[in-house]
């Protein structure tokens, strides 16, 4: 898991920039428009979204220095988000390291085509696109205007930041799932 500098936990993905957003602005109108208020979510934000400064730092080497926009920046332990969008397609859950992707193209074709390419799981091999992998990640906003919401595990708490910290918890949790007894020794009623 991930477990950021205030404690709270991320078990899969965390999102800084267009996609926290977009999550935000579902739950504005969840009430309204119900399952379709997260494809309304992305739509308003990829259109008014123009980025943000953001330096990131994974496991102390700086990766983004702030000096360009950041459309989004995800750090995930699993690969998927959203119902099965490959964010992360080469994140493994098991291998004590999240999968940190920046997108950086902010102009309204560069959103246009990332979007696309993030719908067909192929974003990651955009030019504007950074991946790598490490155990603990900064993200911080260069200036005030540049404070950010954040979506972990697809819930945005209320306000903006100006930084956070994650890191990996190898081995912090383990899920067991009981085996059923075979059908003969299924006790009768």
């Amino acid at each position: 898991m991930l477990v950021d500098d205030t404690g709270g936990v991320v078990v899969n993905a965390v999102h800084a920039g267009v996609a926290a957003e977009a999550t935000a602005h579902a739950g504005e109108v969840k009430g309204v428009f119900g399952k379709a208020a997260y494809a309304v979510g992305a739509l308003r934000a990829g259109l008014t979204s123009r980025g943000w400064h953001l330096r990131i730092v994974v496991d102390g080497a700086t990766v983004v220095d702030g000096s360009a926009p950041v459309l989004m920046v995800t750090l995930a332990l699993g690969s998927s988000v959203g119902g099965g969008t490959l964010v992360a397609p080469a994140a493994r859950p098991d291998d004590g390291l999240a999968e940190v992707v920046v997108a950086l193209g902010t102009s309204p074709a560069a959103r246009t085509s990332f979007a696309r390419d993030l719908r067909k799981g192929r974003h990651t091999r955009r030019s504007d696109v950074t991946v790598t992998r490490g155990r603990e990640v900064l993200v911080e906003a260069v200036g005030p205007r540049d404070a950010f919401h954040v979506s972990a595990d697809g819930e945005v708490p209320p306000g903006r930041l100006r930084r956070r910290t994650w890191r990996v918890e190898p081995d912090a949790w383990r899920l067991r799932v009981p085996g059923s007894p075979p059908a003969a020794s299924l006790p009768r009623p």
